[in-house]
């Protein structure tokens, strides 16, 4: 893939200053950007791929659990030089943005959803963006019958609309969580105060402002929710199958993981990770130092850091949270697992639940 650098004039906005609210109890100790995803933050991914295309300054809204991020970030310190815009409330996203174009100058920007990766092509997309002489092009996908994002509508121009129209084709698109936007589209927005770009700036009809979309083809993955996470997880799996060397990995991703491709299975362990047991199918992801007994049945499930699988269990669509101890024999299915003691948990324990050490969530 061509490298391409940055223009000095377009700033690359990071947005991660959200609760994560629908991962729980987790999201109360881990921030979202910093899930671990693939043994490695999730957020890890996302600088991988902005410094091979040797972006330099990356700017970022913080809110919930600061300073957890400010750690991970301060490990990239080689490589980026963070601008920070610290929200004493939260501002959303649009008002996250306009902060930060605030305290450190307006320009064109290069917004991300600090939840979603996808390796898109930023010289076609910047092409675009400049060639349609637009305030805002949204990095747009197919709208396949399982997702459930808001549909969008285009027209043959390439304009986005949130209603259908007279002019709009059939095939309908969704909004990725990258955009290229002009600064003027926030002059409405006031300062220090919450806004959404989807509501107050996007689908505003008092803005009037022209929308375009960029149709990209390469694979995106979401880690909004446990389930999305899952979802990403078998795809970035058969991504990492096909190719080992993909450049947007980090960079000792594969010094520290052990990759694997059985004939039923895609295994990710990290090199500290024991297993005594091969009873798996699907993909199985384990961390730091987790471990797995023998006779453990594993099925589309992740393993985070030092978590413990004991002798007999069964675990089918499951994340394990870190530091969790699943009992010998136990059967876990659909459920997130978080450790009581890990999180310092004083909820109380329903009286329906058989282990009164972990926490279990739906997926």
């Amino acid at each position: 893939m061509q490298t391409h650098a940055f223009s000095k004039d377009i700033k690359i906005v990071l947005l991660m200053a959200g609760h994560g609210t629908r991962w729980g109890e987790l999201s109360s100790v881990i921030p979202k950007p910093c899930i671990p995803f693939l043994n490695y933050p999730f957020i890890d991914f996302i600088l991988s791929y902005l410094k091979n295309w040797h972006v330099k300054d990356v700017y970022c809204n913080l809110y919930h659990l600061p300073n957890v991020i400010l750690k991970n970030l301060e490990k990239h310190s080689d490589s980026f030089h963070f601008h920070i815009s610290h929200e004493l409330n939260l501002l959303g996203t649009a008002g996250g943005i306009k902060r930060i174009l605030q305290l450190y100058g307006e320009s064109t920007t290069f917004v991300i959803n600090a939840d979603v990766f996808c390796p898109i092509p930023v010289s076609p997309l910047f092409s675009y963006h400049e060639r349609k002489n637009t305030d805002i092009t949204l990095c747009i996908k197919p709208l396949l019958p399982q997702l459930t994002y808001t549909p969008l509508h285009t027209d043959n121009k390439g304009r986005v609309f949130l209603d259908n129209c007279a002019d709009c084709i059939e095939k309908k698109y969704f909004y990725t969580g990258a955009s290229l936007l002009e600064p003027r589209i926030f002059s409405r927005i006031q300062s220090d105060s919450y806004a959404d770009l989807a509501k107050d700036v996007f689908f505003n009809h008092n803005a009037n402002i022209a929308l375009m979309g960029y149709k990209i083809r390469s694979f995106w993955i979401d880690i909004g929710t446990p389930q999305k996470y899952l979802d990403a997880t078998a795809i970035f799996m058969q991504y990492i199958k096909k190719c080992m060397n993909l450049k947007w990995l980090p960079e000792d991703f594969r010094r520290n993981q052990m990759f694997e491709y059985k004939r039923k299975s895609v295994l990710l362990f990290d090199r500290n990770a024991k297993t005594g047991s091969d009873m798996f199918e699907g993909f199985v992801v384990a961390g730091y130092k987790a471990f797995i007994a023998n006779d453990v049945y594993i099925r589309n499930s992740v393993l985070m850091q030092e978590s413990t699988v004991l002798s007999g269990a069964t675990l089918d669509h499951c994340i394990v949270g870190p530091s969790v101890v699943i009992k010998p024999g136990s059967s876990y299915k659909n459920k997130l697992i978080l450790s009581r003691a890990w999180l310092g948990s004083t909820q109380p324990i329903p009286s329906t639940q058989q282990d009164k050490q972990n926490m279990l969530v739906d997926i």
